[in-house]
């Protein structure tokens, strides 16, 4: 790793640290919630099962071969273990998905281009061998092509279609890899808490008419203002409340993250109907 401290200056490092925060928890908490709310809401739903699917998996991956991270010369903080990179997984399945649903060559070049950046990036700062980046890439564009064949095959909509029960034990085997694998930062508990809060919320607001937001600036305006409040008082809000009340531990991550998922799916989604900003289809 000695060589990428040659390519490293002033000038650079900050664009890396950049690069690397598109990879980060804050940057897609800040992204997929709006997609979900004021875009293709089926879409984005996707989005956020393909990008959760891969979390998970990630943390499963580095637990079983164990690698750690390279030693000295680093110029961002990273704990946990190294193989593969999740930076560069999520990164590749979040953006290569998006690309999918978006289906214009000049994003997905852009989507590329992104997924590059960071994977640049996490080597540059140290926190990665390039084995890492590499292989983290190629996981999650093989999570987004297993996603392709399930859309086009029609084994989820099937799944979905035919009985909520199914559809419930379709999400059980990536919730368990979250129970199971215990990283340092509780990164598969937490996508797991989400994904189960985000289907509970997607079907709790089905049944009940999946309000859309009125397609106007004001009304967009309006929701992101209500969406991005209650998530602040699930992400935030309630972490300083169980922290004072000295509650921690990984049972109380999995409540507050599955608290965020099913406000981003239902919670908001109803919050929008009540004061009209969105209507009932």
């Amino acid at each position: 790793m000695e060589w990428v401290a040659e390519w490293r200056s002033p000038a650079l490092t900050p664009v890396m640290h950049g690069l690397s925060w598109l990879g980060e928890e804050l940057f897609f908490l800040l992204v997929l919630p709006p997609l979900y709310w004021l875009w293709r809401r089926t879409a984005g739903a996707r989005l956020g099962l393909v990008f959760l699917t891969a979390v998970v998996l990630n943390a499963a991956l580095k637990e079983t071969f164990g690698v750690a991270r390279p030693d000295g010369m680093r110029l961002a903080e990273a704990e946990g273990l190294s193989f593969p990179s999740g930076h560069a997984q999520v990164a590749a399945a979040f953006w290569g998905w998006l690309a999918v649903e978006v289906r214009r060559r000049g994003f997905a070049l852009a989507a590329a281009a992104v997924v590059l950046g960071v994977m640049v990036s996490r080597v540059y700062l140290g926190v990665h061998f390039p084995r890492d980046v590499v292989a983290g890439a190629g996981v999650g564009l093989v999570l987004v092509g297993a996603a392709m064949w399930v859309r086009d095959s029609g084994a989820g909509a099937r799944l979905v279609r035919r009985s909520r029960v199914l559809a419930w034990a379709a999400a059980l085997p990536v919730v368990a890899l979250g129970l199971v694998v215990d990283d340092l930062e509780y990164t598969a508990l937490k996508a797991a808490a989400v994904l189960v809060g985000l289907w509970a919320g997607a079907l709790w607001v089905e049944a009940r008419g999946l309000p859309t937001v009125r397609p106007t600036w004001g009304a967009r305006a309006v929701a992101l203002l209500i969406g991005f409040a209650g998530l602040g008082v699930f992400y935030a809000g309630l972490k300083a409340l169980l922290v004072a009340a000295g509650i921690a531990g990984p049972g109380a991550g999995f409540v507050r993250y599955l608290l965020v998922g099913a406000w981003v799916a239902g919670g908001a989604l109803w919050a929008f109907a009540a004061v009209s900003v969105a209507r009932a289809e």
